[in-house]
């Protein structure tokens, strides 16, 4: 759905170009073999740290912390808030200060790399 509605990825954008005569170079993003294969290595460490945070720390925190499904489920919904909380500050002040896409990609898997140690 996302793609649809990026101007990059847009097949009404893409529509309206060929209208006016120019003919894109590239194919669209969500077609580019480059683009899917990085999305694709980039989503199995996070694939693994969902994995880990709904299966192991879940199994780990009923059996042996004893805790209920009620803290697991707050535990669950503070994370998911932490992170939409960082992506809605902490992502749009550093690309205002001018940060690059690949320093922003370096520090999320900084970042990832240092929670997954702490997990």
């Amino acid at each position: 759905v996302l793609f649809v509605a990026l101007p990059e990825t847009s097949p009404v954008m893409l529509k309206s170009s060929q209208e006016h005569g120019k003919v894109p170079c590239n194919p669209p993003l969500w077609r580019s073999r480059n683009i899917i294969i990085t999305l694709l290595v980039l989503a199995l460490p996070e694939l693994g740290l969902i994995s880990h945070q709904s299966v192991a720390i879940n199994t780990f925190s009923m059996q042996y912390l004893g805790k209920q499904k009620v803290w697991i489920g707050t535990l669950t919904s503070a994370s998911a808030v932490m992170q939409a909380f960082f992506a809605a500050t902490l992502c749009p002040f550093l690309t205002n200060r001018n940060w690059s896409d690949h320093a922003i990609m370096c520090l999320g898997s900084f970042s990832f790399a240092v929670a997954s140690i702490i997990i």
